[in-house]
């Protein structure tokens, strides 16, 4: 259902570009960026196993934080310098590519 979804949004907006441009972002695994909001928010088996899960996930560059992600997702809908390749189109983006970007906004 979403692949099917993604390209149907792809092809509506590549017919009407002045009217929608579509983005499809790809987050691998997200969480939140203050521990205390993890702590309230995920439930108590997720709370034991996020530690280790969500570390290994983040040492392969497989997660992004909430607070990350918010970032890239305004900066790809404002179309902010640097975001994208000069001169690339740029449609789907991974978690790689997120991460990525996250670090050039934060200046890292």
């Amino acid at each position: 259902m979403k692949g099917r979804t993604e390209a149907d949004l792809l092809a509506y907006s590549n017919a009407s570009p002045d009217k929608l441009k579509s983005f499809m972002l790809r987050p691998a695994y997200f969480f939140p960026s203050d521990p205390a909001d993890a702590q309230r928010l995920i439930s108590g088996f997720d709370r034991c196993s996020d530690p280790i899960v969500g570390g290994l996930l983040r040492a392969v560059n497989l997660g992004i934080n909430a607070a990350d992600l918010g970032r890239v997702a305004v900066a790809i809908a404002k179309g902010a310098e640097g975001v994208v390749g000069e001169g690339e189109q740029q449609e789907t983006f991974s978690n790689r590519l997120m991460n990525n970007i996250a670090k050039r906004l934060s200046g890292k």
